[in-house]
């Protein structure tokens, strides 16, 4: 499986933008206009369905698991989204702030032992630009690339999801464990545990996207989450 260049409207890069910053740049699910790259601490969290008033009328039954803490560690803009162990495991990031940030050299990793598998983390490119409301995905459980983990995006990603995606070695374990996003650094910025009462055919992530409420999903890697039609 070969990479190859990030193409399409959902994943160009401003050509004016990178010779005046980086020629290596990679914009991920662009489609909005051009913004500036940001800190981990510019996130401004959405108005919640809780601060509509009183005629917001009674609340929707909860999607949440009972008796299942996810252990959500994730405060800033870029979250863990989405996780799938229950058919083509994947792990989506998402951009949930109003301003782009340059996530190249972070990686996505699996536990061991109660902490992130960093060696056998899936990193970022180098440039690589996330723009608001726009999601990216690791594809995991896949066979190994010719000379290990290269660092790359590629076009070959789960059917009928859009490109580009991580590939990596690992897979999410069926029966629940905590998946960790690092920045360059190697500072933890989200950490959210997969449960295992997930059923086949369902993901777990966040309803709306961004959000705080973690849920049984349909799968949906790179798009918006929706909750799980099969319960």
């Amino acid at each position: 499986m070969q990479p190859g260049p990030v193409e399409g409207a959902d994943a160009q890069v401003d050509a004016q933008a990178d010779a005046q910053a980086d020629s290596d740049a990679t914009v991920v699910d662009t489609g909005l206009p051009p913004a500036v790259d940001a800190d981990v601490d510019a996130f401004v969290p959405d108005v919640g369905v809780e601060d509509a008033g009183s005629d917001a009328g009674p609340p929707a039954p909860s999607c949440k698991l009972a008796n299942f803490d996810p252990m959500d560690m994730c405060t800033g803009p870029i979250v863990i989204n989405e996780v799938d162990g229950s058919g083509d495991d994947f792990v989506e990031i998402y951009n949930r702030g109003d301003v782009a940030v340059n996530i190249g050299g972070w990686l996505i990793a699996d536990d061991s032992g109660g902490s992130p598998d960093v060696p056998e983390g899936a990193v970022f490119p180098q440039g690589t630009i996330l723009e608001p409301k726009r999601h990216v995905y690791l594809w995991a459980n896949l066979q190994p690339e010719p000379g290990g983990n290269p660092g790359l995006l590629f076009n070959a990603c789960i059917p009928s999801s859009p490109p580009p995606c991580l590939h990596t070695e690992w897979g999410v374990s069926g029966q629940g464990e905590r998946l960790y996003l690092l920045n360059s650094a190697l500072e933890l910025v989200c950490a959210v545990s997969y449960p295992g009462q997930i059923f086949a055919n369902e993901a777990f992530g966040r309803t709306p996207d961004g959000s705080d409420t973690l849920c049984p999903t349909n799968p949906t890697p790179g798009a918006i989450n929706v909750v799980s039609s099969v319960r």
